[in-house]
């Protein structure tokens, strides 16, 4: 961070389109759909990429958007279209839900009831492991201040990751100022045991950074 920070990211993945039969199929009945979920940015990122590929009109896309996180939202803001965020789950007749390859079992909760829904893995995303395991070592090794979660997932990610190095989860989130980038984040900390120190203003790395400027780091 060129604020005067040393920041660690972890952990570090490589992220591959999964382009297919099957995705081509759907792309080239997208017209059919009424309602697309995008679940993450990089779903965002790799469906219109393959709509370019096959030299697909955009125009033939009618459905309404819908996004799980502000992330998502704004990468499809930034590329002129309007999404809302799902509560629950969608509830058109006809819906696409577009992830990553290890989380489709999971996606199928925001399929709408009695609807036709399509669950498409278009990319999957795999961690990189010897730099995962120089992390571990490093935040066993380096005073930590501050961990920033940004999602639900990051928490469950780093909890175990941890544990299945042989590292006490508590020997480094006790000792630390945790700063969660929305609710769910916040939750899912507070449901592992641990005690978070507050939350930016809204999910943005803008408001992350004057939220740690604002308030100074104190190690509990």
């Amino acid at each position: 961070m060129d604020r005067g920070a040393d920041v660690i990211e972890y952990p570090a993945f490589s992220v591959r389109p999964l382009y297919t039969g099957e995705t081509d199929a759907v792309l080239a009945s997208i017209a059919e759909y009424d309602e697309i979920l995008f679940t993450s940015p990089e779903s965002v990122d790799f469906f219109f990429q393959r709509l370019r590929e096959r030299e697909l009109d955009i125009r033939a896309v009618r459905a309404h958007f819908y996004t799980l996180s502000e992330r998502t939202k704004r990468k499809l803001w930034r590329m002129g279209f309007s999404s809302a965020n799902i509560e629950e789950k969608l509830s058109g007749e006809s819906a696409l839900i577009i992830g990553e390859k290890n989380t489709v079992s999971r996606l199928n909760a925001y399929a709408p009831p009695g609807g036709n829904c399509k669950v498409l893995a278009i990319y999957e995303k795999k961690e990189a492991e010897e730099y995962s395991r120089n992390m571990i070592r490093l935040l066993e090794e380096e005073k930590v201040n501050t961990v920033v979660f940004p999602s639900a997932a990051s928490v469950h990610t780093l909890i175990s990751s941890l544990t299945e190095a042989g590292v006490n989860p508590a020997s480094i989130l006790c000792a630390v100022c945790i700063v969660c980038m929305g609710e769910k984040a916040a939750a899912a900390v507070e449901k592992a045991g641990y005690r978070i120190s507050g939350l930016p203003d809204s999910p943005s790395p803008e408001d992350l950074i004057q939220y740690l400027q604002r308030n100074t780091v104190r190690i509990r």
